[in-house]
């Protein structure tokens, strides 16, 4: 069971499944280097800065995210280095000598802000060492006042008394000014001994030396260095301690919870996942001088750097590239479109693209598995009611298409009364390649005993996929009716969506067609050099994927060239009816795949789903589908990619052409309107989805009632006519037995002419 099986996205609208999802991925996680810095120090970005020259700003934010910024730089143990990811590959990142860099180039004392607004309660702290100066310096840029009790004449602790240290002094007593200027009271050469005295006078008491125990004080608002005995020794960790110190106070100040949201205060490990598996060795630069890195040094050093990161998916997937988020940012942009009440719900059409294909869950360390958060979305959209009706309509009509008399057909094979086999093409297949469903189908009859039924239908992944549940029932219900009607043989399907549909969804015993393709042809056909692409389907069914290698390889077919991509093999852009809701969104989708898939050298590209092979063929790639490959020329193939209409029209002459040769039924066939398009119209059909059979509705309708429009200066007629949510347009003229198109568009307003206007004008 993964992560994402153990989360409930029936309740995708409540902030506990937004945050479960949103654990899972990792892409907002700090690098290694600043979850280990005690301070969350960003070296990635320091190194991102300092690569590209800007090295003012790479010391801007240094300095904004640390206190002492000079001080550090010169004497930081740099415990980022020992988790740097770069260190088994030329050694880590220098931190240290680029932190020492940026002091001597662009260091210059913080300066205290121009306002500070003023707290009620008064602190002291005692102790002068890095703790204590640390401590000093939040709580009075926090607005408290602040006197700190130094028994010594000076400050800095271990710093300045004999520790070994490259920090010049004048740059210590430089930082040290921030504290003037902050106001903090300085009390030297004096030993405080009773810390309780101290309570007269303030509200809170900061013990920031160990040189002064506390014997079982009770005291909440004295603070002292338990806490900080598990600290490695350090400057950043002084002045982790000492700021850590003061937080508890500001807290216990404003009477709020001490603990709550800094279980990640100070050092801790990291979530990010960083893929490796492309990283060179690239060895660290060593400065010439003994002072240290020139900038110039510290540039090449840091251009080192990894830039640590996971967008593994982002940089494979189309549909997340498309929009430019990690997948954390889409979870929350679901989630705040799922809870708009009233309004406009502005990520419709993001969650409407993605093609839920799972390669993101593939590819993924976590597992997160985008395609369900959308799914669930979608799903609670249709169900509340905010779900746009035009949204997958198209998709949707298509499918109901397939599950009507023109194309839906379930029997037995000729001459049989029982069937111990049932081939399901599926309704893309029929679609795009009639004959070569017509070729199998007589291959299996001819080599399976015991009679091989047929059934044309869609599987409903389609409603599915739209978040139509209850359409989706209606289509399980109408294809396991005749299933079982059929005496329930086992399922032979050419499509492995409506494999994994058939069998999760509705419990239908179901084998993928390669499986017994590969028994057929023992023998290769030539050898031919491919890229193997697996469809979406089988992204999760080792069985079908390897049963397609194995009959490839049987075929001849050489895929070394280019590796298997196996589960995280990319979308085509069909998946989740993309190209219904944007063409244009599903067009890169494609492209992204094919950069995978396909590279520089353009080798032609198999695969074992008709959709893919038609979305690869739209894009100019040279494609096939595993059936031409196997009948190798022949069985009549189409390949090139049918319009949305040749789509319909194949399946309905399929069935028809079957009823008559196969079952010698006589089918009395419609003639059809005869319609005159050129190209360019009949592209830009193609686009907006207007189907011939929309134009010829629309023209019938016409002609029967008069209702159309006469343009004067052309003697064009233009009609409308409203099919479901969509009003159609058309510029048409009656040409021989037919009629010539000139243009046609729709939109979903409801349109009414004056009858005074339309009726009896011919």
């Amino acid at each position: 069971m993964s992560k994402m099986d153990t989360i409930n996205l029936e309740n995708i609208t409540s902030q506990e499944v937004l945050h479960q999802v949103e654990a899972l991925c990792t892409a907002e996680e700090p690098a290694a280097c600043a979850s280990t810095c005690p301070l969350h120090i960003d070296g990635r970005e320091i190194c991102r800065l300092i690569s590209s020259g800007d090295t003012l700003g790479a010391f801007k934010l240094y300095q904004k995210q640390a206190p002492f910024a000079l001080i550090l730089a010169y004497t930081c143990p740099a415990p980022c280095e020992k988790v740097c990811l770069r260190k088994d590959f030329g050694g880590a990142l220098l931190m240290s000598e680029l932190e020492k860099m940026l002091a001597k180039t662009e260091g210059k004392p913080e300066k205290a802000p121009l306002f500070i607004p003023k707290k009620g309660k008064k602190v002291a702290i005692i102790g002068g060492s890095l703790k204590g100066l640390s401590a000093a310096h939040y709580l009075a840029k926090k607005g408290y006042p602040v006197t700190l009790f130094e028994k010594t004449g000076t400050l800095g602790g271990k710093l300045l008394k004999g520790v070994p240290t490259e920090l010049p002094l004048e740059v210590f007593e430089s930082e040290m000014k921030i504290l003037t200027s902050l106001k903090v009271k300085l009390e030297m050469n004096t030993e405080i001994t009773n810390v309780q005295s101290l309570r007269e006078d303030f509200d809170g008491v900061y013990v920031a030396t160990t040189a002064l125990t506390l014997a079982g004080s009770e005291d909440k608002l004295v603070i002292d260095t338990k806490e900080d005995a598990n600290l490695p020794p350090g400057s950043v960790y002084e002045i982790f301690a000492g700021r850590r110190a003061g937080t508890t106070l500001d807290r216990l100040f404003q009477g709020v919870n001490v603990s709550a949201g800094r279980e990640r205060e100070g050092s801790y490990e990291t979530t990010l996942f960083t893929n490796l598996e492309n990283v060179t060795e690239k060895p660290q630069v060593v400065p010439e001088a003994d002072t240290g890195y020139t900038k110039a040094e510290g540039i090449q050093e840091a251009s080192r750097c990894l830039q640590c990161k996971c967008e593994m998916c982002v940089d494979k997937c189309g549909f997340l590239k498309e929009y430019g988020k990690n997948p954390r940012q889409y979870v929350r942009e679901v989630y705040n479109n799922l809870a708009i009440a009233m309004g406009t719900h502005h990520a419709n059409k993001m969650i409407n693209t993605c093609a839920l294909c799972q390669q993101c869950e593939a590819i993924c360390p976590n597992g997160l598995d985008m395609s369900k958060v959308f799914l669930a979305a979608r799903e609670k959209m249709v169900a509340t009611g905010k779900m746009p009706p035009s949204a997958f309509e198209f998709g949707l009509l298509d499918m109901d298409y397939s599950m009507s008399e023109n194309h839906f057909m379930a029997k037995h094979q000729p001459g049989f009364s029982t069937s111990k086999y049932l081939f399901f093409p599926g309704c893309q297949l029929t679609a795009s390649e009639p004959d070569l469903v017509k070729r199998t189908y007589q291959d299996l009859q001819m080599e399976l005993p015991g009679g091989v039924g047929l059934m044309l239908s869609c599987c409903g992944v389609l409603a599915k996929w739209a978040g139509e549940r209850e359409q989706f029932a209606r289509v399980k219900e109408q294809i396991t009716l005749a299933w079982e009607d059929l005496g329930k043989p086992l399922v032979i399907t050419a499509c492995p969506t409506c494999q994994q549909t058939l069998k999760t969804e509705m419990g239908i015993a179901a084998k993928s067609l390669f499986e017994v393709l590969k028994e057929w042809r023992p023998g290769g056909q030539g050898s031919r050099q491919m890229v193997l692409h697996h469809a979406c389907g089988s992204r999760h069914d080792e069985k079908t994927k390897a049963v397609v290698s194995e009959l490839t390889s049987h075929l001849g077919i050489d895929f070394t060239k280019r590796p298997d991509l196996s589960a995280e093999s990319p979308c085509c852009g069909y998946g989740g009816l993309v190209p219904v809701v944007d063409e244009e969104v599903a067009g890169k989708i494609t492209k992204v795949a094919l950069k995978q898939l396909s590279e520089d050298d353009k080798l032609p590209i198999l695969t074992y789903c008709v959709n893919c092979r038609d979305r690869f063929l739209m894009q100019g790639q040279e494609a096939y589908h595993l059936l031409e490959v196997f009948y190798d020329g022949s069985a009549k193939t189409r390949h090139e990619p049918p319009t949305y209409s040749e789509r319909q029209d194949n399946r309905r002459r399929l069935k028809i052409e079957l009823l008559r040769e196969l079952w010698e039924e006589e089918v009395e066939e419609q003639i059809e309107m005869e319609l005159i398009i050129n190209q360019e119209l009949a592209d830009k059909l193609e686009k907006t989805h207007i189907l011939e059979s929309d134009i010829r509705q629309v023209i019938g309708h016409a002609e029967a009632t008069k209702e159309r429009l006469i343009d004067p200066e052309s003697g064009h007629y233009t009609a409308y006519y409203r099919l479901g949510n969509v009003t159609f347009w058309v510029e048409y003229l009656p040409q021989g037995t037919g009629y010539q198109v000139f243009n046609s568009y729709s939109h979903r307003m409801e349109f009414v002419l004056d009858d005074t206007l339309t009726k009896g004008r011919s």
